[in-house]
């Protein structure tokens, strides 16, 4: 069972996954969902009042979705700390584990006991840090930062070269896999359970989503297949494949290449073990390699440029295209207007880069690429319109090499923006580039684009109620560059309350959302038009609570509350079901469907 503390993690990264829209990759995503910000209602109890959920009794079902975790990766309370304070003189590893455990880090060593890679809170964000017995102070992980707090499993290679740290609570979670000897992140997998390496350190099994229509509905919303992964040649191979009856779950992997793998059938408890004989071919990137990944990438972006979307979404891996298929308008798979590649370089990871020569003659399909956003008019993407720097992550899957994700770089920042991002701020540049909101967790500036600071608040400004458990949470502009809205955030509470600041007359609005029911991420807000959408769907992060709550077809609502004049409306209505709402546009909502797998939209006036 998840012990209460993690509960309270698990509530707190649910609801900022749906915040920023994300899906199971790292950075901003090309296939991310338009940004779901939550909002809330102004001090008095919005009506209608839904009727509170039953605590149902767990059953053993759907172990995808959590699984007891080792104790030494189970989350806990990290303090906010001074980067300079980790340091221990002649350490070993008595007293870095001493310190880490002392500490309530989340944490985890290498099977040599050599290095433990642990999770940091503080300036600018939640780091990835690597600390070598011997050393008197750890090193961040290059390219790694997570969600504080968060649920964070280690899952490290037999020969302790990689570790792969996981992000994720939701069934279809996501994992960076790091190198020790950089450190570095080197690129991002998704998966559902738990990857399992073998003993070459090379290869790793998973179970990959698969999206159809199972004979029982469930938070999976698909199958697994168990695929396999090369991390040094990003070649991927389906070995079995899921079905509507049965989903699919590796078990081990010994070094005679038998694999153990979990056939699990959807609505039952029966399970049954299996086992193959995975015979691994010896696999090497060639120039061939590279100049197909090449081809591939300069007629996925051309796609783009055209907005010819659906010729875009046929270079996608094959979970990726699925996912693209399942939009009621598939060309909101992207939150963007278009995308023109300007160039494309090649370059050698650290796994590689340390081990051969820097020569660009080496074959790599690892690459950067320049790219010019137009974002869609309206639409709360995030995006923003210029220049950005992608890390695009090529698979092979099954023999063909196709896009997975694009991840931005550190570097996508205007120029003035860079200058307080160096100081822990977060940025949200009003769309006539004329004002920035820069904020950490305790306050918030509005600056002029000549650097000029205009206003300054703090959470004693913002918060309805003080507590020094709140921090500032940013959401975004209004179209029309004159509000600016943001919550106030607990790790214990969740969404605490909603303001809006008038950057005329630097007015707050404060709005309660404390005492709504429901969980954080069946919420959405439109901003321009000021609607809050919220449902009484409870947060669950048990499986068996989950599965328990599917099964009692109980009902439930979505609303839509107007901040404006204080009244709230019926929406839709579904039996144990989220909704999972997102607003495409100011009239346009877009939710899942009642009584199918699909989304439905909804004109709302």
């Amino acid at each position: 069972m998840i012990y209460k503390k993690t509960a309270i993690y698990l509530l707190f990264l649910i609801m900022l996954c749906f915040l920023c829209g994300c899906l199971p990759q790292n950075g901003k995503n090309f296939s991310s969902a338009p940004l779901n910000a939550q909002s809330g209602q102004e001090s008095p109890t919005p009506t209608p009042t839904p009727t509170p959920t039953p605590t149902p009794t767990p059953t053993p079902t759907e172990n995808y979705i959590e699984e007891e975790a080792d104790a030494s990766t189970l989350p806990q309370e990290n303090n906010i700390i001074d980067p300079s304070q980790l340091k221990l003189d002649n350490s070993t590893f008595e007293t870095i584990d001493n310190y880490l455990n002392n500490e309530k880090f989340q944490y985890s060593w290498s099977g040599n006991k050599y290095f433990a890679i642990f999770t940091f809170e503080g300036p600018p964000g939640t780091v990835i840090y690597l600390w070598e017995a011997g050393k008197n102070t750890p090193v961040p992980v290059k390219g790694a930062v997570a969600w504080p707090p968060f649920f964070c499993r280690f899952f490290w290679s037999p020969d302790d070269s990689y570790v792969i740290y996981d992000t994720g609570t939701s069934p279809n979670r996501s994992g960076d896999i790091c190198f020790i000897k950089t450190p570095e992140k080197i690129t991002s997998i998704s998966y559902v359970g738990k990857p399992v390496w073998f003993l070459n350190s090379k290869w790793l099994a998973f179970g990959n989503w698969h999206s159809m229509q199972t004979v029982v509905d469930t938070s999976l919303e698909g199958t697994t297949d168990i695929v396999i992964y090369n991390v040094e040649t990003k070649e991927r191979k389906t070995i079995v494949k899921g079905s509507p009856e049965f989903y699919l779950l590796p078990v081990k992997w010994e070094e005679d290449g038998t694999f153990t793998y979990s056939k699990n059938y959807f609505g039952t408890n029966k399970d049954e073990t299996l086992t193959i004989k995975i015979i691994l071919e010896n696999s090497s990137i060639t120039l061939n390699d590279q100049q197909e990944c090449k081809q591939v990438i300069h007629s996925y972006f051309k796609a783009l440029e055209n907005k010819d979307y659906t010729s875009a979404s046929k270079l996608l891996t094959y979970d990726q295209e699925a996912y693209f298929k399942s939009h009621l308008k598939p060309e909101y798979y992207w939150t963007f207007e278009s995308a023109k590649l300007l160039s494309l370089e090649s370059y050698l990871p650290p796994n590689l880069s340390t081990e051969n020569s820097k020569d660009n003659t080496i074959p790599t399909v690892y690459f950067r690429a320049k790219v010019e956003i137009t974002p869609k008019t309206g639409l709360y993407s995030g995006w923003e319109e210029g220049i950005y720097y992608f890390d695009v992550n090529m698979v092979k899957d099954n023999g063909l090499w196709k896009v997975e994700c694009i991840s931005d770089l550190p570097q996508n920042k205007l120029k003035d923006q860079k200058i307080y991002l160096k100081n822990g701020l977060e940025f949200k540049d009003s769309y006539d580039k004329n004002t920035f909101a820069a904020g950490d967790k305790n306050t918030l500036k509005f600056i002029d684009k000549g650097g000029q600071v205009l206003k300054e608040y703090t959470t004693d400004d913002l918060c309805i109620v003080y507590n020094d458990d709140l921090f500032i949470d940013m959401f975004q502009w209004s179209m029309d560059n004159k509000n600016f809205f943001g919550q106030m955030f607990s790790p214990s509470m969740g969404a605490y309350s909603l303001f809006k600041i008038n950057t005329d007359t630097w007015d707050v609005v404060k709005y309660d959302v404390s005492n709504l029911p429901g969980g954080f991420n069946d919420r959405a807000l439109n901003i321009d038009r000021q609607l809050y959408t919220y449902s009484n769907y409870p947060m669950m992060n048990d499986a068996d609570l989950l599965k328990e709550f599917e099964n009692k077809n109980i009902p439930v609502t979505l609303f839509i509350y107007d901040l404006a004049s204080n009244q709230s409306r019926e929406i839709a209505s579904s039996v144990s079901k989220a909704f999972n709402p997102v607003w495409i546009d100011d009239y346009t909502l877009e939710y899942n469907d009642p009584v199918s797998m699909g989304r439905v939209w909804n004109t709302i006036k």
